[in-house]
């Protein structure tokens, strides 16, 4: 609905758009991304000024439950006796109760953004936003570990590959497929911009009504030889795969199978989580992984937990695959060149 008004702006020499909103329970939302713009602009970070931005929220180590510090975030509702005293009681009950009413105040009365969509999240947002680094390394002639995530119809089929750097950190990639019959009811149904996501590049609409695993094995094949990565090995998940496999043998790939159990999972799942909290994960900010990302939910225990497509509402086709190529990624073995090594800078006796 913004680009549809910014659109009806072009030839309007005064025209104003403005837009007022609460802060919500989705951090993967429109609303979310333009909240962030906005600080960006605050801080100096970006400079735009034809915005005009008003933002009142709590300071970062505010108590949300003091009166005092009501008005940052209600600067109309604190001027008014009767509002205030009422919010008051909001804030009483809320800290009580704790559940969906916490929840619900902290959101629509003190401003605070929250991801409510799981209660058992994978990542958060900030330490997979903070992964995003410009510019991204080019990796051609890399070496490579490629997960694929299958689905006939409304799941995506999803490829993901890793690639080791030599300074110990791990570059992400990731693609999908959607059949063309599928397209407009995923975007209605997952309210996800998947239109955008293929004109941008990110996914590949495929014909008819269910994927053609034809189509995955030639995208493989066509970046390998086009960027020329050096494929290590290529991890499936049984289901369905009998095709794709013999397929990919064909065009001479080792194809490994990742069982979809808790012992075969959790020790990449968990390992590549600590690895994006160290900030030694590099992605490109695809839009369609990073929501599939956000959309993870885990299902297990602290100590051994894995990826849950049941638990999980939207689509983590993406991040699926992802913790498939993983599981051979993180058993990596970096090799030294005696050469390199003795003519480098860092050589002496």
């Amino acid at each position: 609905m913004v680009k549809l008004l910014e659109d009806g702006t072009v030839k309007q020499r005064e025209s104003l758009i403005s837009i007022i909103s609460t802060a919500g329970f989705d951090i993967t939302s429109p609303c979310k991304q333009e909240h962030d713009y906005c600080e960006q602009i605050l801080k100096g970070i970006v400079k735009n000024d034809r915005y005009f931005i008003y933002i009142a929220q709590l300071d970062k180590d505010d108590d949300p439950f003091d009166p005092d510090n009501f008005i940052k975030a209600n600067p109309l509702v604190a001027e008014d006796p009767f509002s205030f005293q009422e919010l008051i009681n909001f804030s009483r009950e809320a800290k009580e109760k704790q559940g969906d009413d916490l929840k619900n105040y902290l959101v629509k009365s003190m401003n605070v953004w929250l991801d409510a969509k799981h209660e058992n999240s994978y990542m958060p947002v900030e330490k997979w936003k903070a992964c995003s680094k410009e510019p991204f390394p080019d990796l051609r002639g890399t070496e490579c570990y490629i997960g694929i995530d299958l689905a006939k119809t409304d799941d995506n089929c999803s490829v993901s590959t890793i690639h080791p750097m030599p300074d110990g950190k791990f570059a992400v990639q990731s693609h999908s497929f959607v059949p063309d019959e599928m397209m407009q009811y995923k975007i209605k149904n997952e309210r996800a911009p998947y239109d955008l996501w293929e004109r941008e590049g990110w996914i590949t609409r495929t014909p008819g009504a269910v994927n053609d695993y034809r189509d995955i094995v030639r995208w493989i094949v066509d970046n390998v030889k086009k960027n020329q990565w050096k494929v290590k090995q290529i991890y499936y998940d049984a289901w369905d795969a009998s095709q794709l496999v013999v397929l990919l043998e064909e065009e001479g790939f080792t194809v490994v199978e990742t069982p979809q159990r808790l012992q075969y999972l959790s020790p990449a799942t968990k390992n590549f989580k600590h690895l994006v909290f160290q900030e030694k994960i590099l992605h490109n900010n695809n839009p369609l992984l990073t929501y599939s990302m956000l959309n993870a939910v885990t299902e297990g225990d602290e100590y051994a937990y894995k990826l849950s497509k049941k638990k999980s509402r939207e689509k983590i086709d993406s991040a699926a695959a992802l913790m498939n190529a993983h599981t051979g990624a993180m058993l990596h073995e970096y090799t030294t060149s005696l050469e390199d090594h003795v003519m480098s800078d860092d050589f002496s006796f």
